[in-house]
């Protein structure tokens, strides 16, 4: 091949290089993905894999193409390459040579096409092509398995390549799907580091993984780092592709339902709008913009517009109607109907949708907790607002059934113990009476003497659920500790006539465990980050502060931990005395 950068003339008289063919051919496969579609249909399956990457990597389609610049050469047929159907054309000859699919074979494994046939495929590859297909089934926990074994095996024998990044993206998805936060957030790290070191940090290929990264944080609790996530991804998406282009629509649609959570309506309102609108433009079928619709009907609602939303309501309606697998979530633009009937002074109108409303919502669950309470107290508002006070009585003493209640839990350090420790827990239980006749019992209580009856009853579960488990479980496995304990509670017949979802938001303790625990994972970050000297007195102080809870498994806990630090560091002989020391 003649030297990056050396010329030739064209057909139109001008003059053209190598490079510029290999940008402009690279550029055409990118536009054009079905290119490779034609191209993995000609090689092994366990080959298509990465095919499917490279359109996402401008830099390495660029690298790809130069490859076969010398069969361009031996063509003279790239000075011909005027137009886009030109390069295509070209591109499917191309691929009829064996050349070209030999390189094909030596650029993904490192071995020449016959070294494949005699020895047979890297099983990196053919992993990685089985977790890639169980990735597109939806099947997260086992495309998991598939691609740490494959990314493993493919970090020892082709570091730092095109396949390993393609595996890492993959794993990283996978991981997402399968909620396992703990492997997400290194794979997204590392994801991240190696595409601005490869492409640049205004690279679009980081928008999707800032958007994952921004999910784990918001998921942590840190919402200003989860939001500057967010618009940095939005902000790389706007620099390099048009407005109204797939990418940018999503990071738009996840800025905008991040916005939303957090209860910032009026900034997520021109978010969302701008998607649906984008939507609209393309046509697409009604399913697909109802979420953005509905959103955006709540919004206005929050923000006090309801005369404004009774099209929208209108046309929300009209879908969940003619989809009778969506009807059951018809009460919530009915009810926000009847809001909008109202602020118009439609009393007529308002009364009879409301009445038809308020039995719909009976089967509302606690996770529709808060449109329950919008519809009924907008309407209630709406309804004093307009003079009206009997009617908004009735309804205030309809919805006490519908919306869910709620009180406070914050036992003291004498209630509750787990592993003879006493601890202290913060937590929310939402409640409201069931339909049926189970709920006599607390039904004609005064809401006084109801939620103290209900606080001294959980009060007393804590006690019992919290007698068996070990501290550590709750501070390690916390969803898991809350899913165990909301099954019980369900069980429990003191509670029979409640629908009650309970929710931990704080533990606490008063003998140090939380504090080892936090020290513990002070350490971790310190020994992430390189720092050793300082993670190691951490290590040991965690150590030696566990051994005050023979009954617990802390320390086992920790001196785990801090053994796999010191294998990890090559500390093998510090780390065989510690392992004697437990002997």
């Amino acid at each position: 091949m003649e030297e990056s950068g050396k010329k030739r003339a064209n057909k139109g008289g001008g003059e053209v290089t190598i490079e510029q063919v290999a940008r402009d051919l690279s550029d055409a496969l990118i536009r054009n993905p079905h290119l490779m579609d034609e191209l993995s249909s000609r090689l092994p399956t366990e080959f298509s894999f990465v095919l499917r990457q490279l359109p996402h990597d401008q830099e390495a389609m660029s690298t790809f193409v130069r490859a076969v610049m010398p069969l361009l050469e031996k063509e003279k047929r790239y000075t011909a390459m005027l137009n886009e159907g030109d390069k295509i054309d070209l591109f499917l000859e191309l691929m009829d040579k064996p050349e070209f699919i030999n390189w094909i074979v030596q650029a993904v494994t490192g071995k020449d096409a016959a070294e494949i046939q005699e020895f047979g495929t890297p099983t990196w590859l053919s992993k990685s092509q089985r977790g890639a297909d169980l990735l597109e089934q939806r099947r997260f926990e086992e495309s998991k398995v598939l691609l740490l074994e494959a990314l493993e095996e493919c970090d020892r024998d082709r570091p730092n390549s095109l396949w390993s990044f393609a595996i890492l993206r993959a794993l990283a998805v996978a991981c997402g799907g399968a909620g396992d936060v703990e492997r997400l957030e290194p794979l997204l790290k590392r994801w991240i580091d190696s595409a601005e070191n490869k492409l640049g940090v205004w690279h679009p290929e980081l928008a999707y993984p800032y958007s994952m990264m921004a999910l784990v944080r918001e998921e942590q609790g840190s919402v200003e780092d989860a939001e500057d996530l967010y618009k940095r991804a939005v902000d790389i998406l706007e620099r390099s592709e048009p407005p109204e282009s797939e990418d940018v629509v999503n990071a738009l649609h996840e800025l905008g339902f991040f916005y939303f959570r957090q209860r910032r309506w009026s900034e997520a309102r021109p978010l969302l709008a701008r998607v649906l609108a984008s939507m609209e433009a393309a046509e697409l079928e009604e399913e697909e913009k109802v979420e953005y619709l509905g959103a955006i009907v709540e919004i206005d609602a929050r923000l006090g517009s309801f005369v404004s939303i009774e099209k929208d309501c209108r046309r929300l309606l009209k879908f969940y109607e003619a989809n009778v697998e969506h009807s059951a979530d018809g009460w919530y633009p009915m009810g926000l109907l009847a809001c909008s009937f109202l602020a118009q002074e439609k009393f007529g109108e308002a009364a009879v949708v409301m009445e038809s409303v308020m039995e719909k919502m009976k089967a509302a669950s606690i996770e529709q907790n808060d449109r329950l309470a919008l519809v009924c107290n907008s309407y209630i508002e709406l309804l004093r607002k307009c003079g009206r006070e009997r009617e908004a009585s009735l309804i205030s003493a309809g919805a006490q059934r519908l919306v869910f209640d709620n009180i406070e839990i914050r036992t003291k350090s004498d209630e509750v113990q787990s592993d003879e420790l006493p601890i202290e827990i913060i937590a929310t239980c939402y409640y409201r009476l069931e339909s049926d006749e189970l709920a006599d019992t607390w039904r004609f209580m005064a809401p006084e003497e109801k939620s103290e009856l209900l606080r001294q009853t959980l009060v007393i579960h804590l006690k019992e659920f919290f007698a068996s488990t070990d501290f550590l479980k709750i501070c390690t496995d916390f969803k898991e500790i809350e899913e165990e304990f909301q099954e019980q509670l369900s069980l429990n017949p003191r509670l029979k006539g409640l629908d009650i979802i309970f929710q931990f938001r704080e533990f606490s303790d008063k003998g140090g465990f939380l504090q080892i625990l936090g020290k513990l994972q002070r350490a971790i970050n310190l020994s992430d980050a390189g720092q050793n000297a300082d993670a190691e007195q951490l290590y040991e102080e965690s150590l030696i502060e566990s051994a005050r809870f023979p009954r617990s498994e802390l320390k086992h806990y920790v001196r785990q931990i801090y053994l796999d630090y010191l294998l990890s560091t090559g500390q093998e002989e510090r780390a065989k005395r510690l392992r004697e020391e437990d002997l």
